[in-house]
């Protein structure tokens, strides 16, 4: 595809690299962007996404800082810049999270990190005060969990994709946390769990699916196929035929079926009836 801009084509072409995983002409293609276009964020941010992934953590660090200088309101890149920095041994994590708070506080996905921040320094009054402020969104009404149950569900589905499977294990288990009645994310995380050879702590997920939900037949065929498995040298090769599944040969299949799809659209509101909302620390 053609575009107007060479330098919004080079972006494009960096960002459909970096999906087939061509990381060497992904991060030629954002460096000439950002060669082009240093006042455009959008670039250098992408470029330090992939020197994560690449766990090139201090040039990572310099190209969000860098984004951030140019445009502020990027509230993803400060959470970003939030959770590199806490990788990195925690300085100045506390600042770059609570900006991300200040800037969406509806998004809760950033208590968690400042919450991980908190418990890995043992800073454990604050780490309370974050659970207090954690488990006020648990209490929300049904709308808010099934739309966050749906962006964990999401978010762990894509990451799984992409073999980022510690990601898509704690996304499922947010959306658990959200919605317990639900079999989809007990079900998704049993398939992470299985892919990373956890074969136990996968049957433990699919018989929570089942409990939740006795009908959900994906999950009692993949403990039938746990079953069988046993004593093989991989357990990744499970029902390639079974439509409920978009399932390729040595990836994971997640489940994203009519019940990972109801209330999708949905948005939380800023006050709802009783409900108290989080708020931001002071």
């Amino acid at each position: 595809m053609k575009y107007r801009s060479p330098v919004v084509g080079l972006y494009r072409a960096g960002l459909r690299a970096a999906e087939l995983g061509d990381q060497a002409a992904a991060e030629n293609s954002l460096k000439e962007a950002c060669a082009l276009r240093p006042d455009w964020s959008a670039p250098a941010d992408a470029l330090a996404d992939l020197y994560l992934q690449q766990r090139r953590w201090q040039e990572a660090q310099v190209l969000y800082r860098q984004v951030l200088d140019i445009a502020p309101q990027r509230k993803q890149t400060w959470a970003k810049l939030g959770a590199l920095l806490d990788t990195m041994g925690g300085q100045g994590a506390e600042v770059a999270w609570q900006r991300a708070l200040e800037l969406h506080p509806e998004w809760w996905p950033y208590y968690p990190g400042l919450l991980a921040h908190y418990e890995g320094l043992r800073q454990t009054d604050k780490a309370a005060h974050m659970r207090e402020q954690i488990a006020l969104l648990h209490e929300a009404p049904l709308p808010i969990k099934r739309f966050w149950w749906n962006e964990h569900i999401s978010q762990g589905t894509l990451a799984g994709a992409g073999g980022r499977w510690a990601e898509s294990a704690r996304a499922f288990k947010w959306a658990i946390d959200f919605l317990p009645g639900e079999p989809v994310a007990y079900y998704n995380l049993g398939r992470v769990y299985q892919q990373t050879q956890q074969e136990q702590l996968a049957k433990v997920a699919y018989e929570k699916a089942l409990a939740v939900d006795a009908s959900f037949t994906p999950a009692r065929q993949l403990i039938k196929d746990l079953a069988a498995l046993k004593g093989r040298s991989s357990t990744a090769d499970v029902r390639a035929e079974d439509p409920l599944l978009f399932l390729a040969r040595g990836s994971v299949g997640l489940w994203s079926g009519p019940r990972a799809r109801r209330g999708r659209g949905l948005a939380p509101p800023r006050s709802s009836g009783g409900y108290r909302g989080i708020t931001n620390l002071d």
